[in-house]
Order: structure tokens, then sequence, then C-alpha cells
């Protein structure tokens, strides 16, 4: 599958104005390929010619921030409550690269973002037969990423006995056919820090000097 990056990599830079006697801070946007993921509440993965499909993502809550179904914008480093539904198997291509294979399947962060956590299992089982299907929902408390930008869940999978940790998530596709690596079930826009009071800044640089000043003079 194509793995798209997130719009991630920003700087910042301070920027003062006369006029309004404010320090703001810009989000710089590094040079990055332009992207055209298509964030989609329903998406599919081919799983060893086996078909994945998340249906009705959503977020459910955030600890700081808001959200619209499964897009969500939040400070850095909040808490993200989602959900899903899942139905998983049917063969729709050859499946005798691995016909008896313990297959498990993730919800996961598209990298790069977090590495940590960054993933959790719904799913694990044997599907031989081409008409073996498995369906559930699932739930997943996460973390947004502490650096600003944009960022995307997918999917991951993996062929083992158990579930293992912080698997890199990928882009699914629009139908079970594909094409497959545009397509994210949820969106996370993390925020860039707000403007800075001038004077709040000034204040501290001046409360500052007044300190070292004393300490001399306590030297002196």
């Amino acid at each position: 599958m194509k793995l798209s990056l997130p719009e991630k990599n920003l700087s910042f830079k301070l920027t003062s104005s006369a006029l309004f006697g404010v320090v703001v801070a810009t989000a710089l946007a590094a040079p990055m390929p332009a992207l055209a993921i298509d964030v989609s509440p329903t998406a599919w993965w081919d799983v060893i010619g086996r078909d994945l499909k998340m249906d009705n993502a959503q977020f459910t809550s955030v600890g700081s921030g808001t959200f619209i179904g499964n897009t969500a914008f939040v400070n850095p480093g909040s808490p993200l409550n989602l959900s899903f539904d899942w139905i998983f198997g049917g063969a729709t291509s050859d499946t005798s690269y691995c016909p008896g294979c313990i297959i498990q399947n993730y919800v996961a962060w598209i990298q790069p973002s977090q590495t940590v956590n960054s993933s959790a299992g719904f799913m694990s089982g044997v599907f031989s037969s081409p008409s073996s299907q498995s369906s559930g929902s699932f739930s997943w408390i996460t973390q947004a990423p502490t650096e600003p930008g944009t960022y995307y869940i997918g999917s991951a999978a993996t062929l083992d006995y158990v579930f293992q940790p912080d698997r890199p998530g990928t882009y699914g596709g629009p139908t079970s056919v594909g094409p497959y690596g545009n397509v994210a079930p949820f969106k996370i826009v993390v925020a860039v820090p707000g403007p800075i009071p001038f004077l709040g800044v000034a204040s501290a640089f001046a409360y500052s000097r007044r300190l070292r000043n004393r300490v001399r003079d306590h030297k002196g």
C-alpha cells in the first residue's frame, strides 16, 4: 500500500505587531509533497486476499478541543476516544499465500506520528475458508501527538499468534476493490499555539532583569 505523509514538521517564529502589541506564534510548514487524502467514515483494506472494512468511524469525545464526526481539532497531547464497526473475511483474491494464517487487524496511527501506543488490536483469528467472516465494534482511547500538524489514523495487520505493539497504520481504499492508499477513517488536526500577550512577555523580561539586579546588588 502507498504511504503518504501527514502534514507535520512545523517550525515556529515570533512576530511582533506594534499596532496590536502582541507577539504571535506563527506555524511555518516545511516543504512537503501535496496530499490528496480522502477522509471517510468507511474505508477498506486488502489483508492477504481478504476484505477488512471499517465503517461508522467517529470520535465520541476529546479531552481538549472539539470534533465533528470522524475529524477532531484538538490541543497537543489531548486524549481522543474513537469508535468504529468492522467486518473482516471473504476472499477477494488469491489466498494460497497463507490459507490458514492467524491474522491480526489493528486500528493504528499513520506515520509520522507517535510510535509508542500507536495501535490497538481488535481482531485475531484464522480464516481458512473463502467464506469465513467476522464482525464487531471497537472503541479506542488514544492520545494526539504533541507537535502541531494534521494526522491520520488507519489500519494495520500482522500474521502472528498474538497482537503486536505499536504497528504503523496505512491508508485504505474507497471500496473493497481499491484502489488502496488514499482513504483514512480518522483525521486529527493538532492546534498551533495561540497568541502570546506582548505585555506578559515584556513583564516577564522586566521581572527577570530586576531579579538579576537584586542578586548583583546583594553580592556587591
